[in-house]
């Protein structure tokens, strides 16, 4: 029996029940026991309620002063890449201004303010039915190199200084499709430790030169110089071409420990996120593809180090087998407009730059640009 029609039948029996004698009261008890079906003692505490149960289900169905706005909500959910509500309450103010200065969207002031104070738990709770986890194992490539091993020092990821913008993390992913025979395309991804500003560029080879070509025209795009570079023992990193662009530009060089992934904790989790999650595991092993996928990223630089929240870890303290952590959840250009070492006009650059993007015409053109790399794929 529906909750409708069940408290629509209490209410009609409820004033006779109220009124009637010992006698009487066994009478309904029994009718509605074999009528619904429910407990006695759940009738008998009901029906004795002075507050009828309709009322009490109308009072506890309220529905969501959010459910008016949740729809653009969504719609600014989808824009974000489906971030986690952490995230996405730190992102929202930023796409509803961006997207409102290029009239892609229109809010009304009452609007926003609901979506501004929705909580997480409240995002959680609403965008519970349209959230799609992927869960896709990663494969990786990496060889370990022994060249100049002993030459470079190891850094482990608690010698870092998150501080001070420059010092990157670096790492190389492989797109042969599962087939590491022959030539095909890399991509380095770079991560700064203190801002999360995230760059990608794409090779074609493993050979030295190219891998230190692409590690300096990804370091070229950072608004900040590059002090330091650390890195796996893989082959394509651990030779004289990078020690000698290292030792040219007088940047710190250091690598991780062979085994041991969480030395590179902040690169290798974006491995994913702003890697495969936009070129997937394809194998691709053309020129005009690798210049595909530098279009790609070129856009993806914008979109991410912008309007894309990172996470980093401010505060840890372990107490016993517990481990209490809070975070800081901003955009990378966010924690460099912030920061004291930047330069005034750096951010000045970053600020002109930010204000002539879209976010929804950068979704657009990455989109674009993966259905241009999915159609080079030989099936």
């Amino acid at each position: 029996m529906g909750y409708s029609k069940f408290a629509d039948l209490l209410h009609h029996y409820q004033p006779t029940y109220v009124r009637a004698g010992k006698k009487g009261k066994q009478d309904i008890l029994a009718i509605l026991v074999d009528l619904t079906g429910y407990n006695r003692k759940y009738l008998i505490r009901t029906l004795a309620s002075p507050v009828s149960l309709k009322e009490k289900i109308i009072h506890r169905h309220k529905p969501s002063k959010y459910e008016r706005v949740m729809k653009q909500a969504k719609e600014l959910w989808v824009y974000g890449k489906f971030p986690c509500s952490r995230r996405f309450k730190v992102m929202i103010p930023i796409y509803i201004d961006a997207l409102t200065r290029f009239k892609e969207i229109k809010v009304e002031d009452v609007d926003k303010q609901l979506i501004l104070q929705m909580s997480e738990r409240t995002m959680d709770r609403q965008l519970k039915k349209v959230r799609q986890n992927l869960h896709i194992k990663a494969r990786t490539g990496t060889k370990p190199g022994t060249l100049l091993k002993a030459q470079i020092p190891i850094k482990m990821w608690t010698d870092w200084d998150h501080t001070k913008p420059g010092f990157l993390e670096i790492d190389s992913v492989h797109h042969n499709g599962g087939n590491p025979s022959g030539h095909y395309c890399y991509t380095v991804s770079q991560e700064d430790v203190a801002t999360g500003w995230h760059e990608n560029t794409a090779h074609l080879g493993k050979s030295e030169v190219y891998t230190s070509k692409a590690i300096e025209e990804g370091g070229d795009r950072f608004p900040f110089p590059v002090l330091g570079l650390d890195f796996d023992t893989g082959g394509e990193f651990v030779n004289w071409h990078l020690k000698r662009y290292c030792d040219a530009r007088k940047i710190t060089y250091t690598r991780a420990r062979q085994g041991v992934k969480n030395d590179q904790c902040y690169v290798e989790e974006t491995n994913w996120s702003q890697v495969r999650e936009y070129v997937g595991y394809a194998r691709y092993d053309k020129d005009y593809q690798c210049a595909l996928l530098n279009k790609l990223y070129n856009v993806m630089s914008d979109y991410l180090n912008y309007f894309q929240a990172k996470e980093r870890t401010i505060f840890k303290e372990r107490n016993g087998a517990r481990t209490k952590r809070k975070f800081e959840t901003k955009t990378p250009y966010q924690r460099v407009m912030e920061h004291p070492d930047i330069p005034q006009s750096t951010k000045d650059r970053l600020t002109k730059h930010f204000l002539t993007l879209n976010p929804k015409q950068l979704l657009r053109d990455i989109v674009r640009l993966q259905k241009l790399l999915d159609q080079t794929i030989t099936k």
